[in-house]
């Protein structure tokens, strides 16, 4: 929509959408509801500083662990407010990551990039070669032991029970 096209269907005149647009203008809160509500936006949205759409997290910023052989890289920042989580996990030869029982609602996805994997929940085993993915029932304990003769990597997608 040009500024003229706004200005018609707002009655806001075009001059004055400039200054806006352009961040000169200190707009009275009638001219911007009057805008907002021709764009069908939130009066927030003209105002507030537009969101990154990118933003870096180097390795060394986020959180690893490591524990018998598992060295475990946690993918999302932390402090991050999100429904999953998400790990790297490599397995030096027979080494082992357990995870206990998780909460009622969450769900494990695990996905071996490299190696050989066995994943073993209750009494059950599945052993997952390069490209394959195990799902876990949710709040159930698993591990998972590198059965190959080098390392292996699995990542692991957990949805996070927000209630």
């Amino acid at each position: 929509m040009t500024q003229q096209e706004l200005g018609e269907r707002s009655g806001v005149p075009r001059p004055t959408l400039a200054h806006l647009e352009s961040g000169s203008a200190n707009p009275t809160l009638s001219v911007l509801a009057r805008v907002a509500q021709t764009l069908g936006v939130a009066m927030e949205e003209l105002v507030q500083t537009p969101n990154a759409s990118l933003s870096l997290n180097r390795a060394a910023e986020l959180e690893s662990s490591e524990q018998a052989g598992a060295l475990v890289r946690r993918l999302l920042p932390s402090g991050a407010t999100s429904a999953i989580a998400f790990e790297r996990i490599e397995l030096a030869v027979r080494a082992e990551h357990s995870r206990g029982l998780g909460r009622s609602l969450d769900l494990c996805y695990l996905a071996c990039e490299r190696g050989e994997v066995e994943v073993v929940s209750g009494d059950e085993r599945a052993i997952l070669k390069s490209g394959d993915v195990a799902v876990v029932s949710r709040g159930a304990a698993h591990s998972c032991s590198n059965r190959g003769r080098g390392s292996a990597v699995v990542y692991s997608v957990r949805t996070v029970a927000t209630a």
